[in-house]
């Protein structure tokens, strides 16, 4: 899904508590099955175009910057695909391509499901008076879509920034006998037509995610007032038949130093950083969960640490976590934090890498720090990527900003014993006394 915020003009103040059920087969929702929604579906086909014998269900309306937001659902009539893609065509009432723009369907498509996207036309550009919708991706013989999610709405909280687009808070379950890895997937809220009016991408977070369990999530959309209803496209990892299964652990908080909060340490938002150390005996992969609840255990709070640190802890050594926390609990409420991995020893996992020569110098932006340094490829494998994650550091030695970044790497990948750098602009919240950075390559495929 596209990560833009969308600010349309009509909010939603108390949008009510929502319940849907989900499959392998596409969400059922409680008032009814799948085929009753891809009767609906058909029921309003004149809302889209069926193209390659697809059936797309699409609205659009403008948002207060001028761009044109289409949100709709695509049911695949086609053979099951991994990384759906939705393709819209716009034309002129000439019939003159205006442009073309693409999308990623939330969740992977086996034969016969559904899913939802999200997909914008710049500001700027002109309402075309037709479009053509097409669903593509990567066929597979499996598409490995999670059986037996549900998912549950609690209530909107503030967004980010506090004045910007709410944060909708719920839980996905696993209703399934299978054990599963993290959660994703959307949210489509429909008017009292079936019409979709908006989507928004589910951010979930945890890794463990077994049979019987919850994960929480949230979503950060501008409701409109005329949404009634909502259906639940989710999924979340699957191992395939004959891979070996990720072990999730969990890791004690002592292993978290070096700690800061920034933008206030209670509700509405804050960031959290800090350093995750490996006692284990294998590289990990950490993810940090922070939540609060309200007196009757709804969640009304959120943070997880996906998309700040793409860098797995060796085996004695140390990676970075940071988070970002969203609450409409009462300021100053402690949120309930906890740390979960998955062991990193898998031969395609991310391998860690020497770094040296880390600096910091004014970036070109306000508020921003550029860190550079070298890595060395320390592996006997060519690496065809390096993620590099860098920290700035307080003058009390606490970790006051992580953000990712990448080395610059040739055609041919980083070669056993070879070097290269990196440049990563960091935002800096106060004074950075120092700054480091951590690195791993991922093997290349043969």
């Amino acid at each position: 899904m596209n990560s833009r915020l969308l600010t349309p003009a009509r909010i939603a103040v108390n949008p009510p508590r929502l319940y849907y059920g989900g499959s392998s087969h596409g969400q059922l929702e409680r008032r009814g099955t799948m085929t009753a929604r891809i009767a609906a579906l058909m029921a309003i086909l004149t809302l889209g175009i069926v193209i390659s014998g697809c059936v797309f269900n699409v609205t659009s309306y403008v948002d207060k910057d001028g761009a044109i937001i289409y949100v709709g659902e695509v049911q695949n009539d086609g053979k099951p695909l991994s990384s759906p893609i939705v393709t819209g065509t716009f034309y002129d009432a000439a019939g003159t391509v205006i442009t073309t723009r693409t999308a990623p369907a939330c969740r992977v498509m086996p034969t016969k499901s559904v899913a939802a996207f999200e997909l914008w036309l710049p500001p700027g550009t002109a309402r075309p008076a037709r479009v053509e919708w097409k669903l593509s991706g990567d066929e597979v013989d499996d598409a490995f879509l999670a059986d037996g999610l549900t998912g549950r709405l609690y209530g909107a909280g503030p967004g980010y920034p506090p004045a910007g687009t709410p944060s909708h808070f719920g839980e996905m379950t696993n209703t399934s006998p299978n054990n599963y890895l993290g959660g994703s997937g959307c949210v489509a809220w429909l008017n009292s037509g079936g019409e979709v009016v908006r989507v928004g991408e589910i951010q979930a977070a945890g890794l463990r995610f077994n049979a019987g369990s919850t994960l929480p999530f949230l979503v950060s959309e501008d409701v409109p007032a005329d949404a009634v209803d909502a259906v639940f496209f989710l999924d979340a990892g699957v191992t395939p038949p004959g891979q070996d299964s990720f072990r999730v652990i969990d890791i004690p908080l002592s292993a978290y130093t070096h700690t800061s909060k920034v933008f206030g340490s209670g509700a509405p938002f804050y960031f959290g950083f800090g350093e995750l150390h490996n006692s284990e005996s294998s590289p990990i992969s950490p993810a940090i969960i922070a939540t609060t609840r309200d007196a009757s255990g709804a969640l009304n709070g959120l943070g997880d640490s996906k998309g700040l640190c793409n860098v797995p802890a060796p085996a004695g050594g140390f990676t970075y976590l940071g988070y970002g926390f969203r609450s409409a609990a009462p300021a100053g409420t402690p949120a309930d934090v906890r740390v979960e991995a998955t062991i990193a020893d898998h031969a395609a996992s991310l391998k860690s890498i020497q770094v040296s020569g880390v600096t910091k110098s004014a970036a070109g932006a306000p508020y921003l720090v550029t860190v550079r340094g070298k890595v060395k490829n320390t592996t006997a494998v060519t690496l065809s990527a390096v993620n590099v994650c860098a920290a700035t550091y307080d003058s009390t030695g606490n970790v006051s900003s992580v953000f990712p970044g990448s080395a610059t790497l040739g055609a041919d990948g980083l070669a056993p014993g070879a070097t290269a750098t990196f440049s990563v602009e960091v935002p800096s919240f106060g004074t950075v006394a120092s700054v480091n950075a951590v690195a791993a390559g991922r093997p290349k495929a043969p």
